[in-house]
């Protein structure tokens, strides 16, 4: 994360700036890495400098491939600060503690044993509201496109095992399990329409089979979803 250097010699990191500057009035801020100068509010387009390596091997340093995971948590981390900066609300104190800290998880699981540690907070209901106001950060997941879903569609039988898995990992991003008579209906339908023997097959005739196709390791303790081992085991 990039740090600043205020005209009255405090170090401080790019979340807590803005603040700083209100209560100092200082007109300038440095990059600690690069020694740039920045005026006002010029500072808040300085997101990225170079790196340690970059710093001290001058001329020597050979750049390495791009790490995209690197990028990702860089991209994902600034816009976390940029959401947790503007926040103004009770759970201010936690996030005030959480700008002090540049490798904030992307993963509400990572997440919550992150500030258990980090900021000692054990309250369920207000990691649940601190995870929320991260996640909040994250962008949005486009919608699946018209093409991609008519290709599905537009897939061969498959069998009823590798169906009913196809119909359960499109849920994995979602609920990561689906009540069963959505199952049955969205398998049979595909039967009816694409299995070379569902053709002219009534629906109350296959319901009954596909339900028996269900491997017993897929049903849940709730016995009215079904879902596959792996989220099972989560």
């Amino acid at each position: 994360m990039v740090s600043f250097v205020c005209a009255c010699g405090e170090t401080i990191r790019k979340p807590k700036v803005r603040n700083h500057l209100q209560q100092r009035h200082c007109e300038y801020m440095s990059c600690v890495d690069c020694n740039q100068t920045f005026y006002g509010e010029e500072y808040s387009s300085h997101n990225k400098c170079i790196s340690e390596a970059e710093k001290y091997m001058g001329k020597l340093y050979k750049p390495g491939s791009t790490s995209t995971e690197g990028s990702k948590q860089d991209r994902w981390q600034s816009s976390v600060m940029e959401v947790l900066e503007n926040y103004e609300g009770p759970l201010r104190g936690y996030v005030d503690t959480l700008l002090g800290y540049d490798n904030i998880p992307r993963k509400e699981k990572a997440f919550n044993n992150f500030i258990k540690n980090s900021l000692k907070l054990h309250n369920p209901v207000e990691m649940k509201k601190l995870w929320q106001l991260v996640q909040s950060a994250a962008p949005a997941t486009p919608p699946p496109s018209s093409n991609n879903k008519r290709a599905a569609e537009d897939e061969p039988w498959g069998g009823w095992e590798e169906e009913i898995n196809r119909a359960l990992k499109k849920r994995r991003t979602a609920e990561k399990s689906m009540p069963w008579k959505q199952l049955r209906d969205e398998v049979v339908t595909r039967y009816l329409k694409k299995g070379a023997a569902g053709k002219g097959c009534k629906r109350e005739d296959v319901n009954d089979i596909m339900l028996s196709k269900i491997p017993k390791a897929y049903l849940s303790k709730s016995k009215n979803k079904v879902s596959l081992p792996s989220e099972e085991e989560e």
